[in-house]
């Protein structure tokens, strides 16, 4: 498990426990899951797009505005 996630999760409250590699699956496929929402908002319109808008697309994927 990354730096980050561990991170995120101490942020979130979450410690360890027996459904460990549940919660460390989850975290990986959010994580992918943003990554395909940038690339895909990314090469829709590659001479447009910029930081903020990966942002807020992902953002609003996700349902948090």
């Amino acid at each position: 498990m990354s730096q980050q996630i561990q991170q995120l999760k101490l942020q979130a409250g979450i410690n360890d426990n027996p459904d460990q590699e549940g919660l460390d699956l989850f975290a990986e496929l959010l994580v992918q899951e943003a990554a395909d929402v940038a690339y895909n908002t990314y090469w829709n319109n590659p001479l447009e797009v910029k930081g903020a808008h990966l942002k807020q697309a992902i953002k609003r994927h996700f349902g948090v505005e």
